[in-house]
């Protein structure tokens, strides 16, 4: 039957539109679906690139951090490696300083000894009335058992190699030290303040010597204080934390990092020790003290004997004003089965 309207050409024309309209529609369609396809492809790619972008900006930071961690390490070893030399340059000195020492000093005692004697017997023929003489012999008397003293010290220099190792209670020979400085504290009017951080582990050492350096330090902190000063004495169990004079992470390293050891601690109210002096301070022969006061080898001895057992002594000057002394000991091999403490660095 023929439509009125399109007649039967009509109506195949409107139909061979409409054919052309879907065709034209479904193409659209499956291109809209390729180039949205297309879009997720290179959205993907474009997430793939970023992800990898993002992997190596990680892997230069990694490297970067790597290259800055290993020139810190590099720079550390340097200074241990400079401190090690300067150690073995010092102990070299202190040998050869030791020997020139004990020699001297056994060719000087016997002379001042008849000098002593020579002067002990001439003041006994001395007439009564003459005190001028009298004080005079004194005088003698006094130098002649100041430069014996100071070739004790100096033959005590000589001697500080030779230990006798025995296991001890630190805070016994703190406190033995501290009797022995008991008429100096209180001629100073000098206030002690005692501070003890717990039980301590046993430690094998030579009593003796190891009172002899404490007694020094104390002295020397005594003496750069005015009076009505303080002497803070402390002890305590310590875990090294972090790298620093003496510690570090290598075998060869005095104390290494999270390694536990005993300090003790001296502190005095002082003016401190001038930074010129600081490097000087442990030198045979260097002294801070005004002429006639010190030999300067008290602390050199000291120096030694810590370093024979394997510890570590140093100064340094407090924020708070004054110096302190610090002296780290390894605790003894039946005590490394106690308890840690929580990791604190050491001062």
């Amino acid at each position: 039957m023929n439509s009125p309207v399109f007649g039967e050409r009509g109506e195949v024309a409107y139909i061979i539109h409409r054919v052309e309209d879907v065709t034209d529609f479904v193409h659209l369609k499956q291109h809209g679906r390729e180039q949205h396809q297309r879009a997720e492809e290179l959205e993907q790619r474009a997430e793939r690139m970023e992800a990898e972008i993002y992997r190596r900006a990680q892997e230069i930071q990694d490297r970067e951090r790597a290259l800055s961690d290993a020139h810190r390490a590099l720079r550390l070893s340097h200074e241990q490696l400079k401190a090690t030399q300067l150690q073995l340059v010092q102990s070299a000195r202190l040998e050869t300083i030791g020997r020139l020492a004990a020699g001297i000093a056994h060719e000087v005692k016997n002379p001042l000894a008849i000098m002593l004697a020579g002067l002990q017997y001439l003041e006994k023929k001395l007439p009564q009335d003459e005190a001028t003489l009298r004080d005079i012999f004194k005088d003698l008397q006094a130098a002649v058992w100041r430069a014996n003293s100071v070739i004790g010290e100096l033959l005590s220099f000589a001697a500080s190699t030779e230990l006798r190792l025995e296991e001890a209670d630190v805070d016994e020979v703190v406190t033995a030290a501290i009797q022995l400085v008991r008429h100096a504290l209180q001629r100073q009017r000098v206030q002690l303040k005692r501070e003890q951080g717990g039980e301590l582990p046993r430690l094998r050492l030579d009593r003796a010597k190891i009172e002899q350096v404490l007694v020094n330090l104390m002295i020397n902190s005594i003496d750069a204080m005015p009076e009505n000063g303080t002497l803070t004495v402390r002890t305590s169990l310590r875990q090294l934390a972090k790298a620093g004079p003496d510690v570090g992470y290598r075998q060869t390293d005095m104390f290494r990092v999270g390694q536990t050891v005993v300090v003790i601690e001296i502190e005095d109210s002082g003016t401190g020790i001038p930074a010129d002096k600081l490097e000087k301070i442990f030198d045979p022969f260097f002294t801070t003290k005004a002429p006639g006061k010190g030999t300067g080898l008290g602390l050199a001895v000291s120096r030694t004997i810590v370093d024979l057992h394997r510890g570590s002594v140093r100064l340094e000057n407090r924020a708070e004003g004054g110096a302190r002394a610090i002296l780290m000991l390894k605790p003894a091999a039946s005590s490394a089965g106690r308890e840690e403490p929580k990791p604190e660095a050491a001062a």
